[in-house]
């Protein structure tokens, strides 16, 4: 099973009575010892190689680069694939609630599954996460990950545009690149249906199917995220 829940529009962003609401009247985290893991979408973030990694000079590099306020939780995350270390930022307050009701289960980045695989040498790759205004995109050039890019976005031709934007930044030809698209939103399979008129060679579920519904998505999404997560 997958349900899919966000904030109306007017709530700010990482709003604490919301999560605390969903947390308490979600029926699927009924039982948080059975929660895996849980998936953070900060954008604020930053790689560094695991040769010159230093946890408190990574996070004070990451603060330098991004504004951030002093209640602010830095998580880090390893890619075994590219022997990195994933830096995020998220507020504190958000931790502190999801440790009260998950315990130690493990915080990782909503776009962990980026990194999951090690991709061929000579594979081009670009790897796509859709929010409902938001997208975080990462291309891989002949197996070597050239960037990891966070935008909004307010339609499909805007967003189609970045991602062209971002091949033609790196000699490559969009329409040319397999996407492998996971999408978290509203109105996934109208949205997928519009991109695929730009993008050919997008991919947003494992069986291309005529009867594809909401759900059809949310588990594509979900293994991807649960191989991250074991």
């Amino acid at each position: 099973m997958a349900h899919y829940n966000r904030a109306n529009d007017e709530t700010p962003d990482w709003d604490t009575h919301f999560f605390e609401h969903d947390f308490i009247n979600e029926k699927l985290l009924g039982v948080p010892q059975q929660v895996q893991a849980i998936f953070i979408g900060a954008e604020e973030s930053l790689m560094v190689p695991g040769s010159l990694y230093q946890e408190k000079e990574a996070s004070e590099w990451l603060k330098t680069i991004f504004t951030v306020p002093p209640n602010t939780s830095i998580q880090a995350y390893y890619i075994k694939s590219l022997e990195a270390h994933y830096l995020f930022a998220f507020p504190s307050e958000i931790a502190k609630l999801l440790h009260r009701y998950f315990g130690t289960t493990k915080l990782l980045p909503a776009a962990g599954f980026h990194f999951q695989n090690q991709i061929s040498t000579s594979a081009t790759q670009l790897h796509l996460l859709l929010t409902q205004d938001k997208a975080i995109s990462t291309l891989y050039k002949d197996g070597q990950l050239q960037i990891h890019h966070h935008s909004k976005y307010n339609n499909p031709e805007e967003l189609v545009f970045t991602l062209a934007q971002i091949c033609r930044e790196h000699q490559i030809k969009l329409e040319q690149v397999p996407i492998d698209c996971a999408l978290l939103r509203e109105n996934c399979t109208d949205f997928a249906a519009d991109l695929a008129c730009y993008l050919p060679n997008i991919k947003w579920q494992q069986e291309p199917s005529s009867s594809a519904t909401q759900n059809t998505h949310l588990e594509f999404l979900a293994q991807k995220l649960y191989a991250c997560a074991l």
